[in-house]
This record gives C-alpha cells, sequence and structure tokens, in this order.
C-alpha cells in the first residue's frame, strides 16, 4: 500500500487528520477538499478556520502522493469528483458490467416506446444521448462537474495510482441502481421509489473500478455503522458492482 486515500464527509477531514497524526506522528498527510487558515482580523482574530482548497491546490497535493511524498491522503466526498478520470476506462468498465448494461437497455426501451408515442421531441436532451449514444452518452453525463465547478488541473484519477481506497460513512454511497418498469412492465412496488442512481455513488463506483485495476482486484475497504437499507435493491448493488469488500462496524 503506497498511495492510500481515505475517503470522508467534509465535517469530518480535519478529526481524521488529526487522530492519525496523533497515532502516527511522522506521516505524511495532506487533506483534500479543504485547507485550514488562521483569521489575521475581526472578532475571531486567531481561530484557526477550514475553507475549500482551490483546483490548483488539490493538484499539488495529488502530484505529491502520485510522486511517493505523501504516506495519506484524506479526501472529502465533495473533492471525489473533482478529479477527472479516463472516460474511455470507465466505459470499457461500465460494458462488461451485466447489471449496468441491463439497466441502461431497460431505460432506451422505454424511452423508445415515449418517443414513439408522442414524438422524439418529447424527450429531454439527456434522454435523446442516451437513445442514441447508450452508454457512452450516461458515462459522460455521470462524470460531468455541476456548473460552476473546475476539474483539478493537470491530474487523472486513473493516473495517480491510489492503491487503497477507504471509504467512511460508506452507507452514504448507496443507490446506484433505482427500480424502473422490468422487462414485463411495471416497477415492483416493494423495491422502493424509482429514479436515476445516485451520481455520488457512480462516481465512487468508477473510481473503486480504477483501484482494482491497479492493485488486480483488492484494495476497497468500506466503514459504516449504518447499513439500512433503502430496498432489496442495495443488497443487490453491492453484488452487482463485483466489489471485494469489507465492512466492518
Amino acid at each position: 500500500m503506497r498511495r492510500p486515500v481515505v475517503l470522508v464527509p467534509g465535517s469530518l477531514v480535519w478529526k481524521w487528520h488529526d487522530d492519525v497524526l496523533c497515532t502516527l506522528p511522522d506521516y505524511r498527510i495532506r487533506v483534500i477538499g479543504s485547507k485550514r487558515k488562521i483569521l489575521s482580523r475581526g472578532p475571531r482574530k486567531g481561530q484557526i478556520v477550514s475553507e475549500t482548497d482551490t483546483p490548483e491546490e488539490r493538484a499539488r497535493k495529488w502530484i505529491e502522493l502520485q510522486t511517493g511524498q505523501l504516506d495519506l491522503v484524506i479526501l472529502s466526498y465533495d473533492a471525489l469528483p473533482r478529479t477527472k478520470m479516463n472516460v474511455d476506462a470507465v466505459l470499457a468498465y461500465a460494458e462488461q458490467v451485466e447489471s449496468i448494461e441491463r439497466s441502461l437497455n431497460l431505460r432506451r426501451r422505454n424511452l423508445k416506446e415515449k418517443a414513439s408515442a408522442w414524438a422524439k421531441s418529447a424527450l429531454t436532451e439527456r434522454q435523446r444521448a442516451l437513445l442514441e449514444h447508450g452508454t457512452r452518452a450516461w458515462v459522460e453525463e455521470t462524470l460531468a462537474l455541476p456548473e460552476g465547478w473546475e476539474y483539478d488541473p493537470g491530474v487523472t484519477w486513473d493516473e495517480i495510482g491510489v492503491d487503497m481506497l477507504i471509504v467512511d460513512e460508506a452507507a452514504s454511497f448507496k443507490n446506484l441502481h433505482m427500480p424502473g418498469p422490468r422487462e414485463d412492465g411495471g416497477v415492483p412496488r416493494f423495491m422502493g421509489s424509482s429514479g436515476d442512481g445516485s451520481n455520488r455513488a457512480w462516481q465512487l463506483d468508477f473510481r473503486a473500478a480504477a483501484v482494482r485495476r491497479t492493485t488486480g482486484g483488492a484494495g476497497i475497504v468500506l466503514l459504516t455503522a449504518t447499513p439500512a437499507k433503502n430496498s432489496p435493491l442495495d443488497q443487490a448493488t453491492s453484488s452487482s458492482s463485483s466489489t471485494p469488500t469489507r465492512s466492518w462496524p
């Protein structure tokens, strides 16, 4: 394990940072997604506060990990999607996961039926892209950043070489797949609410797949004390993604 990353909620990044240093004071650690500063004026002068780091600052920290200058990176949830991924590599992964292909084929079938019944103009731009370009359109949409966000310049997750990804509060990444009309029509009521899968969950799934490519199939650890399920699909998600994990309460 040479390039480990711990993925944690933004509110916990500095607790993780301080607790690790209490145990391993010689560790070289960086927090990606947050930075500390000391207020120099106002009634709170002298207090230590945190704020979001810049894309350039995040990129420098990633390069430090990549080049062996760090022992550990603590990564906030919000910073996870800000590092680019190789779209072709993600596409190759998605095309070999049966549950993804089945879900997208069902969505495309339903869109074709809708277009036939109401005319293609009734579809949104997003729906037309999925209908015409299939898996690639879905991958590109899932990886896209929210408006106003920037990628960390000059770095790609696939090339950093992360070989251990530890996810704190892993229950926050449920709902890869949501219920939808099945092959025989209709949505089973017991499956829960319908809709698109969680973008946050897919961002993690894609990056976990990249880690497994680096390690030959290992390197993913999920930590959670709240493994509550929203529906039977939550159980299917963990097995369909073929992600070898250990869950420690």
